[in-house]
């Protein structure tokens, strides 16, 4: 491949690895469980799991302003409005080393989370336009592919590492937030150095656009029913992404509520939990990256999501089964599958609104995805928080069922619906969901 040789690439690649230390610390599972067992005890058990629910969302939740992005970053270079905002993104990861262990210190941890994945959303919105100018169409898949690997398996293996340091010391969080910042920053300093190929020419554009101001954050969501009432078919692909998606969000979060309980985890119990929410997952990402990249390659992305999305609904049946089961070796198959999963979504959700998209319009086509995202990440915190109290009402801690695999058999339901959603919508489409159409 010609095109990992070249200086856009190599700096883009390692600026990842390096951003990544700090960013492994924001991934759903090792968050939900840090804020889960470090906070444990502080305020009732609906709020801490809300407040856990709300962290391993966050991420989801944060986009659903990705609109503003849009506008605030209009006719600025791209690749230093990038900078700031991943600037701003380690100030908020070093800030959660000097919050209390209190019920306070919960709110302020998950304030700083929450932030931080706000500015995340500008990166996720924006850096596709890099993408697309700098990396030609046959290979840009397999290239955001290698840069996915290269992100996940530093989550795994870092999230792994976090998770055996607070088992050793409670505190370790205090110096580890700090240090994995300070690497982060190296990592903006070469992401400063990548040229945004002719971008002067989009920046006049953007210039003469007509466009002033910056969006207010909420206007995403109206924007966002533009695009999907000028375009009926991406309208179809997002109702069932939802679907999908909010089944997908409600599954971490309910994994760090309910793995040590459930398994009577008492020693290692952060590192164990980490290992089926972070670690399996992220390091099994990369090997499903590279036959996930093939497909989309040579598929619409219906036609991908037609095939992919099922195995987000085996994973979560298989986390479904373990807890009603109580089985240990079905937790770490679903996860296995959950990684396999997450391969294949890290590669659509980038890239897969382009077989949408007009080129003029490729950012609000993103934008429209990543807010809609934002607004399942709204809901799903209060969906499973809030099932999993009531069920463990109704159903009691030694019921016939398990108060989390009765939770997680809606995410089932719902995610299931949603893959068979892209089943039909792929047949729907015809011939034009089994053609490449991205430029």
């Amino acid at each position: 491949m010609p095109y990992l040789s070249r200086r856009p690439y190599a700096l883009e690649w390692t600026a990842t690895v390096l951003l990544t230390f700090a960013i492994s610390f924001l991934e759903g599972g090792t968050i939900s469980v840090f804020l889960k067992q470090a906070f444990a005890g502080q305020t009732d058990p609906w709020k801490h799991n809300l407040a856990v629910a709300l962290a391993g969302s966050a991420g989801e939740l944060a986009n659903i302003i990705s609109f503003f992005w849009i506008t605030a970053s209009q006719g600025r270079p791209k690749v230093r409005f990038l900078s700031l905002l991943q600037t701003g993104l380690l100030l908020c990861i070093a800030g959660v080393a000097v919050v209390p262990i209190s019920p306070g210190g919960l709110w302020a941890a998950v304030a700083l989370v929450i932030l931080a994945r706000i500015f995340w959303s500008g990166i996720v919105t924006l850096r596709t336009n890099l993408w697309r100018a700098n990396y030609p169409r046959e290979y840009r898949a397999r290239i955001v592919g290698h840069f996915s690997m290269a992100q996940q398996l530093t989550v795994g293996v870092l999230g792994f590492a976090f998770g055996a340091m607070m088992d050793m010391h409670s505190d370790a969080f205090r110096a580890y937030t700090p240090c994995v910042a300070l690497i982060g920053l190296a990592g903006v300093l070469v992401y400063g150095k990548i040229r945004f190929r002719g971008e002067r020419e989009q920046l006049r554009t953007e210039r003469e656009s007509g466009i002033k101001g910056v969006m207010r954050p909420w206007g995403g969501l109206v924007s966002s029913w533009r695009v999907m009432r000028a375009d009926r078919r991406f309208a179809q692909f997002m109702v069932f992404m939802f679907l999908l998606g909010l089944g997908n969000l409600m599954v971490v979060p309910l994994l760090a509520i309910s793995l040590a309980r459930r398994f009577g985890l008492e020693e290692g119990a952060f590192t164990a939990s980490v290992l089926i929410t972070s670690t399996l997952p992220n390091v099994l990402m990369p090997l499903a990256v590279p036959v996930w990249a093939g497909l989309l390659d040579r598929s619409h992305v219906v036609r991908f999501r037609a095939v992919h999305g099922w195995f987000f609904v085996a994973a979560q049946a298989m986390f479904m089964l373990g807890m009603a089961v109580q089985a240990m070796p079905l937790m770490y198959a679903g996860a296995v599958l959950w990684g396999v999963a997450l391969g294949g979504g890290a590669l659509a959700w980038n890239l897969g609104h382009t077989d949408f998209a007009p080129p003029a319009q490729n950012a609000h086509y993103m934008a429209t995805h990543v807010t809609l995202n934002g607004l399942r990440g709204l809901l799903a915190p209060f969906l499973s928080a809030g099932l999993y109290t009531l069920a463990t009402q109704l159903l009691g801690p030694s019921g016939v069922m398990d108060p989390a695999a009765a939770v997680l058999a809606v995410s089932v339901v719902l995610s299931g619906l949603g893959a068979a959603g892209f089943v039909w919508l792929r047949f729907s489409m015809g011939a034009a969901a089994g053609r490449l159409q991205r430029s």
